[in-house]
């Protein structure tokens, strides 16, 4: 295959470009910020163990080349949520055939950097423009080499394959063989600062509108023991919602993403009437990509009361003098 080598690697030309008239829709057919986020965005530091993002934060990874979109959680692939075309082109390569896998993030980085992107997909576009859609779902690809593709067709499926430990996909822009920032269209040839131009169109309000990463991925309540290997398979434990009073604790679980150091996570447990009964807070001392997260609630009396328990989870990260938050809750009922 003519392009197949440029999906592990594309390679960076130091030209400097400016912001241009294409635009993208959305690579991915989901609700971003509520049935997926964008948890990472290009690292346009070329210096290797040093990043920064466009945003002039720190909540990529070590040369990273694309937008990571992430699924709320493993059972989301059987939703079979569609990957786009961002604008016309022309598909220059295609690769299909590695296995979707959720694993750890130490298991991922085992994979050797020419399967890094799993199943995949590059388009060209016009002007020199090329996107690549990575960590596609295995067989899902429709978009063959030499396909004519408008902006807007599907191409393949969310995917888990290549090196990642969490559902999703990774979209990567390139303008002349170089890395570019879709929410800034800034380069690794220049440093962070406000926008030139964002590449999503007009009607990409949340893409547009992005200024940081923090998310709440997923969260529940429930009366069943959990472990972190619980959330990343999304086993039925997480949903065991309903329990009797004579049920030991309440467990409040989450998985976290683009957490910073200095974020502040607060989780609280009320009863029906809005009282808070229990609440823990940390402040995270270092950067996690995603971070499976439980807290344990036990019962302080002989008996649950009935009735409806709200846990809730509030994320808050303060940066260039603002407070940016993200907030989630779920529900547990006890019974007689």
């Amino acid at each position: 295959m003519k392009y197949a080598h440029l999906l592990a690697l594309i390679p960076l030309f130091l030209t400097p470009i400016e912001a241009y008239s294409i635009e993208f829709k959305s690579p991915i057919n989901c609700e971003v910020g509520k049935t997926c986020f964008v948890i990472s965005t290009p690292d346009l530091d070329a210096t290797e163990n040093s990043v920064y993002n466009g945003f002039c934060g720190n909540n990529t990874v070590d040369q990273q080349q694309g937008t990571f979109f992430a699924l709320p959680n493993a059972a989301a692939l059987a939703q079979d949520i569609e990957i786009i075309a961002v604008a016309d082109g022309k598909v220059m390569a295609a690769l299909d055939g590695a296995e979707d896998r959720i694993q750890s993030e130490v298991a991922a980085n085992d994979v050797p950097d020419n399967k890094a992107c799993g199943n995949a997909i590059m388009i060209e576009h016009e002007d020199g423009w090329v996107t690549r859609y990575c960590h596609l779902k295995k067989g899902s690809i429709i978009a063959q080499p030499g396909t004519i593709v408008e902006a807007g067709n599907p191409i393949a499926l969310a995917g888990a394959s290549g090196r990642t430990s969490h559902p999703g996909l990774a979209f990567a822009v390139f303008k002349n063989g170089q890395i570019s920032d879709p929410f800034t269209t800034r380069t690794r040839m220049e440093q962070c600062g406000p926008a030139y131009a964002s590449l999503w169109a007009k009607k990409e309000t949340t893409l547009r509108g992005l200024q940081q990463t923090l998310a709440v991925l997923d969260m529940g309540a429930t009366l069943a023991p959990v472990s972190v290997g619980d959330i990343k398979l999304s086993t039925d434990k997480l949903y065991m919602t309903t329990g009797k009073q004579e049920s030991e604790d309440i467990y409040v679980w989450a998985n976290l993403a683009s957490l910073a150091k200095n974020d502040k996570v607060e989780v609280v447990l009320k009863n029906d009437k809005g009282l808070r009964l229990a609440g823990t807070e940390q402040i995270f001392q270092g950067k996690h990509l995603t971070l499976a997260r439980i807290w344990r609630f036990p019962r302080s009396a002989a008996l649950w009361s009935t009735g409806d328990y709200t846990a809730e989870i509030t994320l808050t990260r303060t940066a260039h003098g603002k407070d940016y938050t993200k907030r989630a809750e779920a529900m547990v009922t006890i019974v007689k």
